[in-house]
């Protein structure tokens, strides 16, 4: 392929666009750069944020660790870690260096500032809007449709950037022409490119991804899959490539503060993309040259099928990752373009039913399955063995293979990607913190100046309006009960008045209080909620013995039964 062909513009803008370095799981790092972007439109801490999230962001990030926050795990800690400790600039190295003061302030962050989550599906599966607010002012900035793309900022209702979602043309022109990719055309382009326009992209994935193999290897991160693939099966290359690569996504998902190159948005990707290639190099003595043109076709394969795929997917990224290594390992062992794609479509025909359920420490599991399974596929090839068009969702052709998968993991796989996010969380994947749409009335329940005569309570007002719920929060010893039970009556009050619709009253003990409407759920229910010696039945008319009185001095013991059989 000539260097002026504008295919081989393209394929190096891609790879300059693809292989880039982040640190940690790329879902929560891209809410951590939000964040932090709307932490510096801002201009000071927010003293309240709000997330809204898609359902494949959510699955992403709950299970995984955010890196640099002192093994922190989950939404609010990628927001909190980038509010407090990003640099925006860094984009996906937006938490790179943290020191260990910005650590516990993260953490304190967390104990003292609401961080709310919203779930919402507004036509883009990767979608993230961070609004951060401190008194009247807000930041608001939104990242849609993969890792960095800030389509939208805004501030106190002024929007300083915006890019258009909806128009095709804009997102086409901001980005290399992946439509141009395919199999014939990558594999020539890795034989005739000019390594100088790589060669510092690819070595850097050489560097960073065998680095955190290594530290996988070296350290204790979750499931150690990779050391248990050791153990278990030798060290002879093949399952050292599994083996490496799964303990690169092993650090990588659970907290190792290295960086990684990834490919399509994903570290764990990055690393299935170049670890068994960086492997049987090695062992084959292939040299740099060699094995920056397998990485090339390694990488641009695993692009190329996820293309059709999209970034975020029920369809897990390894299998389409491991089947683009597959062809690079079919270059470094010196066989041709029909190795390659006969590679391919056997390992894409063995494991396209893995799925993915969010990042953690399975992921490494699943990248040795999938370099397991495309060394498999090339075995096959090398024993005249193959799966033919028509064997399930092997197709016609290497092409028309990659197109079918694309479908089945973006359409087809929709509705999958929904049940697995339910399972995940446990419950229906509906706003956990809907939008209010109820107007507050007129004001039911006013208390100004409460204090307690035996009590530290001094100075409690509020207001309860109708159609309001009113919560008081606090610590142990904060007053929060005192004032209940002052309001109550069940402790004496020194000072206070209690307005009810507007009319004074005094609510002097229990019994006024149950009179004016009242009604107290005590905070230690065995020890003042229930009279211990009495039963179920006594305990139930106890608060309105009134009623069940005969004659003014003898209870109703048959009314009682009557009123507490279900009791």
């Amino acid at each position: 392929m000539e260097r002026n062909d504008p295919r081989y513009q393209a394929y190096v803008e891609i790879l300059k666009e693809e292989l880039i370095p982040a640190m940690g799981c790329t879902e929560p790092i891209a809410l951590a750069y939000a964040a932090a972007k709307a932490r510096e439109v801002l201009g000071v801490l927010p003293d309240s944020v709000q997330l809204q999230v898609s359902g494949s962001i959510i699955k992403n990030v709950k299970s995984v660790i955010v890196p640099n926050t002192g093994h922190l795990k989950g939404m609010e800690a990628a927001v909190a870690a980038g509010i407090i400790a990003g640099s925006a600039e860094k984009e996906l190295e937006v938490i790179s260096e943290v020191s260990e003061e910005k650590k516990s302030a993260i953490r304190d962050y967390l104990q003292t500032v609401p961080i709310t989550i919203e779930h919402t599906e507004q036509g883009h599966v990767f979608d993230i809007v961070v609004t951060e607010r401190c008194g009247q002012d807000y930041a608001r900035v939104r990242i849609a449709d993969y890792h960095t793309n800030i389509c939208r900022i805004e501030k106190n209702g002024t929007v300083l950037y915006e890019v258009p979602l909806l128009d095709e043309t804009v997102q086409e022109d901001a980005r290399a022409d992946r439509s141009l990719l395919n199999m014939q055309d990558i594999w020539d382009f890795a034989e005739t490119a000019d390594l100088r326009d790589v060669a510092d992209l690819l070595e850097r994935q050489i560097r960073y991804n065998n680095a955190i193999a290594e530290e996988g290897l070296l350290g204790d991160y979750g499931a150690n899959i990779g050391r248990v693939l050791l153990t278990t099966y030798g060290n002879d290359v093949s399952n050292r490539a599994k083996a490496k690569a799964a303990a690169g996504s092993d650090a990588r998902m659970n907290g190792c503060e290295q960086p990684v190159i990834i490919n399509s948005g994903s570290g764990n990707q990055g690393i299935t993309c170049s670890v068994p290639l960086i492997e049987y190099a090695k062992e084959l003595h292939s040299g740099k040259e060699k094995l920056y043109r397998a990485l090339i076709i390694s990488n641009l394969v695993a692009i190329h099928e996820k293309t059709g795929i999209g970034t975020l997917s029920a369809y897990c990224g390894a299998v389409s990752a491991g089947a683009g290594a597959g062809a690079g390992i079919v270059y470094l062992c010196g066989d041709g373009y029909q190795a390659a794609i006969h590679t391919v479509v056997n390992a894409l025909a063995i494991v396209s039913g893995i799925v993915c359920d969010g990042a953690k420490a399975s992921c490494a599991a699943k990248i040795a399955s999938s370099v397991d399974a495309a060394l498999l596929g090339y075995n096959m090839y090398k024993c005249n063995q193959e799966f033919k068009g028509g064997d399930g969702i092997v197709m016609k052709d290497i092409e028309t293979t990659i197109k079918g998968i694309g479908r089945l993991g973006k359409d087809g796989m929709r509705q999958t990607n929904e049940e697995i996010i339910r399972l995940m969380v446990g419950r229906e994947l509906t706003n956990r913190f809907p939008p209010k749409d109820n107007v507050p009335g007129e004001v039911i329940l006013e208390v100004e100046h409460l204090a307690g005569k035996y009590t530290r309570l001094k100075e409690a007002s509020f207001q309860l309006r109708a159609g309001e719920i009113l919560g008081i929060a606090g610590l142990d010893g904060s007053g929060r009960t005192e004032v209940l039970e002052n309001l109550f009556g069940s402790m004496t009050k020194a000072s206070g008045t209690i307005r009810l619709h507007g009319k004074e009253i005094k609510n002097r003990n229990p019994r006024e209080s149950i009179k004016n409407g009242f009604a107290l759920l005590t905070e230690e229910r065995r020890a003042t909620g229930i009279f211990g010696i009495r039963d179920i039945l006594d305990n139930t008319v106890i608060s309105n013995l009134k009623s069940y009185l005969m004659g003014g001095i003898c209870l109703s013991d048959k009314k009682m039964r009557q009123d507490t059989d279900w009791a």
